[in-house]
């Protein structure tokens, strides 16, 4: 059994755009076990997914390598590729690397990457390409979010259910989009 980490802190409309990604590595490291360094919205989002055994917040980079360090990986999936990414990874045990886009020397000396799909990054852990290339054909990537429809539904209401993300991370105050456009957007779904 293959010991995977995942790494993945932020944010919330990347995690949700990964959704894909995190279900083909779980189709192909089926007999592996996948554990997700993310944020606790990455946990909240996944957490009944399946796609992921265990998971650890990411909190500060102290925190993250002490939990890490007594943790020996088979195989790191870096999909952040930031700094601190890549120096965690840099400080714990593992046998093999898979950056989606810079590794740590080309983000130090900003050296332009290509960003690795998911068919690529899976092929890059010693998966054939044919087998590759059929799963992607079949799966079209569409986001496909686990829920239960006991949480979504009544018993005797049917009815959709639009859901709205109004917040942003603190970080991003340019993406907030104000409380009076929410409002004007709800009215208008009803």
């Amino acid at each position: 059994m293959k010991k995977i980490l995942i790494i993945r802190f932020t944010s919330l409309g990347d995690l949700v755009t990964l959704e894909p990604t995190f279900r083909a590595f779980r189709e192909f490291f089926k007999d592996s076990e996948i554990t997700f360094l993310t944020s606790g919205v990455g946990k909240g989002l996944f957490a009944d997914s399946g796609y992921f055994d265990e998971f650890i917040i990411h909190k500060n980079f102290l925190e993250t390598v002490s939990c890490l360090k007594n943790k020996e990986y088979d195989l790191v999936i870096n999909l952040q590729c930031n700094r601190p990414s890549h120096f965690i990874n840099l400080l714990i045990s593992k046998k093999k690397t898979i950056n989606k886009s810079f590794n740590l020397f080309q983000k130090m000396f900003g050296i332009k990457v290509h960003s690795k799909s998911a068919a690529e990054m899976i092929k890059l852990s010693g998966f054939d390409e044919k087998s590759v290339d059929e799963y992607f054909k079949k799966d079209k990537g569409f986001i496909k979010l686990p829920t239960s429809k006991s949480k979504l539904f009544t018993k005797n209401n049917e009815k959709k259910v639009i859901a709205i993300s109004t917040g942003t991370s603190e970080r991003w105050l340019s993406k907030k989009w104000g409380l009076d456009n929410y409002s004007n957007l709800i009215v208008k779904l009803i």
